[in-house]
């Protein structure tokens, strides 16, 4: 069978012309959460069409259309991670590097840097940086963002992307040394999603309860009918924002959410999908941006119920049809064939290829003892393109080895707070570009919260690719992917390539690639 590839599958997508018309039929309501969400003040109120930023008209706001809502109302840019909520940090906060619109790395906070050793890293930050309250950013600042995260047994989401221990030396309000315990090969990626917040913020965190307060291009105004509002900041540091403000609103129907971008409700919307991008073709009110992560789709199996036996993950490896998922559904995302992301630093191949093999797949399941069937849940929502579309012929293909599958249909905030109660969910991972960032997505913390599974046995894998620096850190790259794809740690599906639609009135619309908008802020609307 041909495995096509990333620009193959995006011709196959012209090609195939629009799948099967809209999901319901015209635009009568954005549909909101389950009941309200707490806005700044703790108010409460259901909206049903995304905010404008401006009490009227658009007033040169920037608005954007997601499919998911923040993961918490707490505004702490180192202890939550969704779509949403990256795009809040990007805004609001700076980091000491960048990824620039074609990959390559740049100085943000951070007027220069140099590896010293291989564990001390010398960076100088730019002067007359402060932040929205007017206060200063120096150097402490960063020590005090950085050792939060990097503290031993830290549970702060983003404690993976940073080695334990990881110190601090201030040598002066603008310059200092990160200093990793050991040899630490991703720790310049690792910078880029590290939002910088203030010291009394750090040692305070109950602060992030109230707001978000960075140095960033734009200041948080309110969470309210589902949509986070923010206005420039006047004073940033790199200069005026090219738009008076943004509002990221939560559209859950794709239907919904297509009609508001078509009917000029909102400006940008995020991560189209194949039926998307045929109904904005040849439509010079819009454009395409597909700079994007490295990303792949996959289900999330809980290792508290039988699938824990790695027999049953293979199994349902082998029964899930991802070519016909990546050609018929998708269209615009090859299947998947390591546990990396195409797209990603140090992918390869890997071996077995799953391709479709029920036999194979019914074998497995009887070693484990189900040969008399096997019943399990799965958890739909419409987070992703085209997911309760794969979900049902996920469904149908399981159950011909004899699996039976429960699908049980979630609103998406209850998705992303709740799939860990089924056996099944679909999800994805992605990295700005070094695989360490999917690799420590099993963390012991993380991996027993996400997926109930004990990841002793893998992180000495994680660990020899993280010490690991140049050229040998190929083969510890592909130690760690390896077990995850042999093992089906995750049950993979295909790559997961990311398109933004922009309507013409904002100009000047750039991505990085990384999961936040850092170069929205230079785009400006008519």
């Amino acid at each position: 069978m041909k495995h096509l590839t990333r620009r193959e599958f995006s011709e196959t997508g012209i090609r195939y012309g629009a799948a099967a018309g809209l999901l319901g039929g015209g635009l009568a309501t954005v549909l909101a959460g389950c009941g309200g969400d707490s806005s700044s003040d703790g108010s409460t109120s259901a909206g049903t069409t995304p905010a404008d930023g401006s009490g009227g008209g658009s007033g040169g706001t920037i608005r954007i259309g997601n499919a998911e809502p923040p993961t918490s109302a707490q505004w702490d840019p180192h202890a939550a991670f969704g779509l949403a909520d990256y795009q809040t940090w990007s805004l609001v906060y700076d980091t000491l590097l960048a990824y620039d619109s074609a990959g390559e790395l740049v100085g943000q906070l951070a007027k220069s840097w140099k590896r010293l050793s291989p564990t001390r890293l010398r960076i100088v930050i730019h002067r007359d940086v402060h932040f929205s309250d007017g206060s200063p950013l120096g150097a402490e600042d960063v020590k005090a963002s950085i050792e939060r995260i990097s503290a031993p047994q830290s549970e702060l989401a983003l404690a993976s992307k940073l080695p334990e221990g990881a110190k601090v030396e201030v040598r002066g309000e603008h310059e200092l040394d990160i200093v990793t315990p050991e040899p630490f090969g991703p720790l310049e990626g690792a910078l880029v999603v590290v939002s910088i917040v203030s010291r009394r913020d750090a040692a305070r965190p109950e602060a992030f309860k109230r707001r978000p307060l960075g140095s960033g291009p734009y200041t948080f105004v309110e969470y309210r009918n589902n949509s986070i509002r923010l206005k420039a900041n006047p004073r940033y540091w790199r200069g005026k924002p090219g738009s008076d403000g943004v509002v990221l609103s939560y559209v859950q129907d794709p239907s919904a959410r297509m009609n508001a971008l078509l009917t000029g409700q909102i400006d940008i919307y995020t991560r189209a999908d194949s039926i998307v991008l045929d109904e904005v073709r040849g439509n010079d009110d819009f454009y395409v941006n597909d700079t994007s992560p490295a990303s792949n789709f996959f289900y999330i199996p809980q290792f508290d119920t039988a699938l824990r036996d790695v027999r049953v993950r293979q199994a349902i490896a082998y029964a899930i049809p991802r070519q016909q998922i990546a050609e018929s559904i998708m269209r615009i995302c090859p299947p998947a064939l390591s546990s990396l992301p195409a797209a990603s630093k140090g992918f390869r191949p890997m071996e077995p290829r799953f391709d479709l093999d029920l036999e194979r797949a019914r074998s497995l399941l009887k070693e484990a003892g189900h040969d008399g069937g096997l019943s399990i849940t799965l958890a739909s929502a419409s987070v992703f393109a085209h997911q309760e579309q794969v979900d049902q012929l996920v469904k149908a293909s399981l159950e011909q080895v004899g699996i039976t599958v429960d699908i049980k249909k979630l609103e998406s905030g209850t998705f992303r707070s709740n799939f860990s109660q089924y056996a099944l969910s679909m999800n994805a991972l992605d990295t700005p570009g070094d695989p360490n960032f999917i690799f420590s997505f099993f963390r012991p913390s993380i991996a027993r919260e996400v997926l109930k599974w004990d990841s002793a046995d893998f992180m000495p894998l994680v660990e020899a690719q993280r010490r690991t620096i140049g050229a040998r850190r190929q083969a510890t790259i592909d130690a760690a992917a390896r077990y995850l794809w042999e093992n089906q740690i995750l049950v993979y599906l295909t790559d997961d390539i990311w398109y933004t639609v922009v309507n013409r009135r904002v100009s000047g619309y750039e991505r990085s690639t990384v999961e936040g908008e850092p170069l929205l802020w230079r785009a400006k609307a008519a």
